[in-house]
């Protein structure tokens, strides 16, 4: 979701493809770019009065960078950031700081989202990018890098710190129990400190965002841990906050009045209300994309 003109728009890949809805039209429907783009994972940032959007996808195996306009919902390729073949890359990031220019993306070399206890693990890297102009891009680090399944990044600048934070689950194997962790570089990203593991691996936890609020951090999430093992059909959505440097915790798990069965995807405020992006799980019929609102 981004605020756009004082509008929340959702950007979402519907049947692989980029799709765009203003929330505050009740009869308003997703709509396809112009031209369509192939999407399999996006992320979306404002810049300068227009939207940037990374999406890497199955189909065209790249991550490619648009920018989208809002009211024609025409798009124009800014760069091809990275072409894969043998390794995947998933979860792409965009950020911008003042003049600079971040995106991340994880890209998996072996086993991909592996669920079987027999098998060995993919390698998993997340790998970060600067660019001043948005078409020339370098890498900066490697930000994670193991043989696990990483899964679901967030990058985020505190401005009073200084700092890039990168926060993502980590699982030994998918569908099953997952940390969730974050990671800081005072540095512009050439270098990362160790992580700090918000919540040990309990259940099977799916960050969606985390916001800085009065000096305390507040993680918003699903997981199973009321119903151990269902996975995403047995998720809810919480909420746990956090305070100091090390991210003591406070209220760990406090339940969102949201639906059971969903995988929480994106959090924001906007004009004194919670906005929520969720997709609903289902077994006899297919998955729903939600939007919540909470006064």
């Amino acid at each position: 979701m981004i605020d756009f003109q004082n509008e929340v728009y959702i950007v979402a890949n519907l049947n692989s493809k980029l799709s765009i809805r203003k929330t505050g039209d009740a009869n308003a429907s997703f709509k396809s770019t112009k031209p369509t783009v192939s999407s399999s994972w996006l992320d979306i940032i404002e810049d300068n009065g227009s939207i940037l959007c990374v999406t890497a996808s199955f189909q065209d195996k790249s991550l490619r960078l648009y920018k989208i306009d809002m009211q024609s919902l025409n798009v124009n390729l800014i760069a091809t950031v990275q072409q894969f073949d043998e390794q995947l890359i998933i979860d792409p990031t965009l950020l911008k700081v003042e003049d600079n220019y971040f995106i991340t993306y994880t890209q998996i070399k072996g086993n991909i989202n592996n669920g079987d206890t027999k098998k060995t693990n993919g390698h998993y890297e997340v790998v970060l990018l600067e660019s001043k102009d948005l078409i020339h891009w370098k890498k900066i680090s490697s930000i994670v890098s193991e043989n696990t399944n990483i899964e679901d990044g967030f990058l985020s600048y505190d401005a009073g710190m200084k700092s890039l934070f990168f926060l993502y689950e980590e699982e030994v194997f998918d569908h099953k129990e997952s940390a969730i962790k974050i990671k800081k570089s005072i540095d512009g990203g050439a270098h990362w400190e160790k992580p700090i593991t918000l919540l040990s691996a309990t259940a099977d936890q799916e960050p969606a965002a985390i916001f800085s609020c009065n000096e305390k951090k507040y993680l918003f999430y699903s997981s199973d841990a009321d119903n151990l093992g269902a996975s995403y059909y047995g998720a809810k959505g919480y909420i746990s906050s956090f305070s100091g440097s090390n991210y003591r915790p406070e209220q760990i798990d406090v339940r969102l009045k949201l639906d059971d069965g969903i995988i929480l995807y994106d959090v924001m405020l906007h004009n004194n209300k919670m906005h929520f992006l969720a997709q609903k799980m289902r077994h006899d019929a297919p998955n729903v994309l939600v939007h919540y609102t909470v006064e």
